[in-house]
């Protein structure tokens, strides 16, 4: 899971299936930086990075060590922006076979396959 790009291909939130992932992308990436770990995702509208600490069983991004693009985009890609940002507030549970990431909280979920150029 490590160094490898990802992207969303499936995705729930608290309504239902995020049909909205089909034309909008989300990447995920986890990879060494400094003496540390980011994880650098791509969003609809922009992205972001963020300190990272990885456990057996979560993810949990440090916020306050957090580098955000600031750029206006017009709704809805605002909205999936905001969703993403908001989901990964709480830890992440998730769980990797090497061909699927699926990261979740009660804020829902996010199914991920390796990107073909990272495996």
């Amino acid at each position: 899971m490590h160094d490898i790009r990802f992207t969303a291909i499936a995705g729930i939130n608290e309504s239902g299936e995020l049909s909205w992932l089909e034309t909008n992308r989300v990447t995920w990436w986890i990879t060494d930086r400094g003496a540390g770990q980011v994880v650098v995702v791509g969003t609809p509208c922009v992205g972001f990075e963020a300190a990272v600490t990885v456990t057996e069983e979560q993810i949990v991004l440090d916020r306050s060590k957090m580098q955000v693009a600031a750029i206006f985009c017009e709704p809805p890609r605002s909205d999936y922006d905001r969703w993403v940002h908001r989901f990964t507030e709480l830890p992440l549970n998730y769980s990797w076979d090497e061909e699927t990431l699926t990261i979740s909280n009660k804020r829902g979920s996010l199914t991920m396959t390796p990107d073909s150029s990272s495996t």
